[in-house]
């Protein structure tokens, strides 16, 4: 059995559920200024949150660019070193060398001067040519004329 209620008709317990709907209303109605005020604080803070995230974005965009720009000038800068210390390496293996082949040519050197001067000693310790020569009696082109009148054994 189902009751049928009219719509003209209420029972104590819908005028206790309609009173308690109506107090909730007003209270809710009551409440909403304070509630829109809590909200528009709640998004003015967001707001500004938002805000102050995409100036702090903006900034670790901008170091971020300059990071960048210094990793490339100092892979520029590693680059240019190696280079240069290559040609620095290149400069002292061509001083070393050049460094040998001086020594090389001072011994030289040493070694013709000693030989010109031991080749100029045992040159004088020779007798001239030419004087044997006037010894068995010939003539020798720079000897004058008065020398080889005189016979080798003397007057």
């Amino acid at each position: 059995w189902v009751a049928r209620r009219s719509f003209g008709s209420a029972t104590p317990r819908d005028m206790t559920q309609s009173a308690e709907r109506a107090r909730l209303l007003g209270e809710g109605r009551a409440n909403s200024p304070r509630s829109n005020d809590r909200l528009k604080q709640a998004q003015q803070v967001f707001a500004d949150t938002e805000e102050l995230g995409m100036g702090i974005l903006g900034d670790l965009r901008s170091q971020r660019e300059t990071i960048e720009r210094s990793k490339n000038r100092l892979t520029s800068a590693d680059l240019d070193l190696d280079r240069g210390t290559a040609f620095l390496k290149s400069m002292a293996r061509r001083a070393q060398a050049n460094k040998v082949i001086t020594m090389a040519i001072a011994i030289g050197a040493l070694f013709m001067v000693i030989g010109l001067l031991f080749w100029h000693t045992t040159d004088q310790d020779i007798e001239p040519a030419h004087a044997l020569n006037d010894a068995a009696g010939t003539v020798h082109p720079s000897t004058s004329e008065a020398t080889m009148a005189q016979p080798a054994g003397g007057p």
